[in-house]
């Protein structure tokens, strides 16, 4: 009889155990699966979602392209780098400032891509046809 006890107490405590374990398991699984991090208690114990940090981008990478541009523009650019550093003492924010004190030719030509990028097909190629009648284009002239 004590027999009989001693062995159902042992195949209930194992039966405890293994659910426990099974329970611990799904447990993390479920928290695997999801990719979502594990509750945390706060302060006031209470549990709540850590927070994910965003993954981090990767660098973008630049294509050095060489091109012609005509002495005309390259002051253009110099004086829009003047207007920037300028506008950046002007400024009362400070990431506005730092952004533009440090402003170079390749950033203004980016801008003016994002820029012409915004223009409509018609805006483009009037802008297109008004730059090349000036002369400023490097390609054959048609006889």
């Amino acid at each position: 009889m004590v027999k009989r006890d001693l062995k159902s107490g042992m195949r209930a405590s194992m039966k405890l155990e293994e659910d426990a374990t099974r329970e611990r398991f799904e447990r993390a699984e479920s928290v695997f699966a999801t990719a979502e991090p594990p509750a945390v208690p706060d302060r006031s114990g209470e549990r709540v979602r850590a927070a994910r940090r965003p993954s981090p981008k990767p660098p973008v990478k630049y294509v050095l392209q060489t091109f012609s541009i005509s002495p005309g523009d390259i002051e253009l650019l110099e004086q829009l780098k003047s207007v920037a550093a300028e506008a950046a003492f002007a400024s009362r924010d400070p990431d506005a400032r730092k952004a533009a004190l440090g402003t170079n030719k390749s950033e203004l030509v980016r801008i003016a891509i994002a820029l012409l990028a915004s223009r409509s097909s018609g805006e483009l190629l009037d802008l297109i046809v008004r730059t090349k009648s000036r002369g400023h284009s490097k390609g054959r002239v048609e006889s």
